[in-house]
């Protein structure tokens, strides 16, 4: 919720998308405009499985941390963040 303040938010998305499309995906989706795409592959984590003597690997994931135009918000982030902040006081 620290990045939402900001003018940043993170998604997760496919591993074949790239930063354009990305862009393209999140103007078309909330009708905002995109100033800045980064992204993130986060590697995938061995588990084990004790009882079965087995271990099992975890898919990788890719995130995109998406920065908006200055003044531009997504509505339901913004929903969001306003309710954790009112749970704290």
């Amino acid at each position: 919720m620290l990045l939402v303040s900001n003018g940043k938010y993170m998604f997760e998305v496919g591993k074949k998308a790239n930063k354009k499309e990305i862009a393209q995906a999140v103007h078309k989706i909330f009708g905002v405009d995109v100033e800045s795409v980064r992204t993130n592959i986060r590697p995938g984590k061995t588990k084990r499985l004790v009882r079965q003597r087995k271990t099992t690997r975890t898919p990788a994931k890719k995130f995109a941390i998406v920065t908006l135009v200055k003044g531009q918000r997504i509505a339901g982030f913004d929903d969001a963040l306003e309710i954790e902040e009112g749970e704290e006081e």
